[in-house]
């Protein structure tokens, strides 16, 4: 006999079962991962205030439209890949130049504890 032959002949009709088991299991499991995927999606984009995520090197994967508002435009118009902020510039509180690399997200991804801050961020005035 052959093996593919001896591994059919295995297949006993309780080891089905608990195989189609398994799959409606999977199904529910996936269709309960969907409902909650799509209860994070509104969440995400009908809150008051700019959210958006990176990955770990603090390129901006996902972002909501008052993220969109906050910087002015959409992010890499300029066909980069925009990293930690959508913003043009960043600026602290007292007036001085935050660049990118030093903004709350960038440090938190870092590793850094942070308190509470606030910047101004510049609108994207230029497509490029």
């Amino acid at each position: 006999m052959a093996a593919k032959d001896k591994a059919i002949s295995r297949a006993s009709p309780s080891r089905i079962k608990t195989s189609g088991t398994k799959s409606s299991r999977l199904k529910r499991f996936e269709e309960e991962l969907e409902r909650s995927e799509e209860r994070y999606r509104t969440i995400f984009d009908l809150v008051p205030v700019a959210v958006y995520t990176c990955d770990a090197d603090g390129i901006i994967q996902e972002y909501n439209g008052r993220a969109v508002e906050l910087w002015g435009g959409e992010p890499g118009q300029n066909g980069e890949k925009p990293r930690f902020c959508g913003s043009y510039k960043i600026y602290y509180p007292d007036g001085r130049y935050m660049p990118h690399k030093e903004c709350p997200m960038a440090r938190v991804l870092r590793g850094e504890k942070l308190k509470h801050s606030r910047q101004n961020h510049r609108r994207n005035q230029f497509p490029f």
